[in-house]
């Protein structure tokens, strides 16, 4: 049986990459083309969705280390 922690951090982590990923993309495709404040908006969100995503695998790395799900036995 699954542990349900495990399953809710790596589902938290899989939607911060996905986050972080569409705001760097957005990022990316308005370089150059919105005015200094906006780009500076995007480039704010893009680093908070690159720290959730940092916040999301260090909760999932310390989840496996101490309940010890991560590890298959053999």
């Amino acid at each position: 049986m699954p542990c349900e922690e495990r399953v809710r951090l790596e589902r938290e982590h899989l939607e911060a990459g996905i986050a972080c990923d569409e705001a760097r993309k957005r990022l990316e495709s308005k370089a150059g083309v919105l005015a200094r404040g906006q780009y500076r908006l995007l480039l704010h969100a893009s680093k908070n969705a690159a720290d959730k995503l940092e916040s999301a695998r260090a909760a999932l790395d310390s989840h496996l280390r101490e309940h010890g799900c991560g590890v298959e036995s053999s």
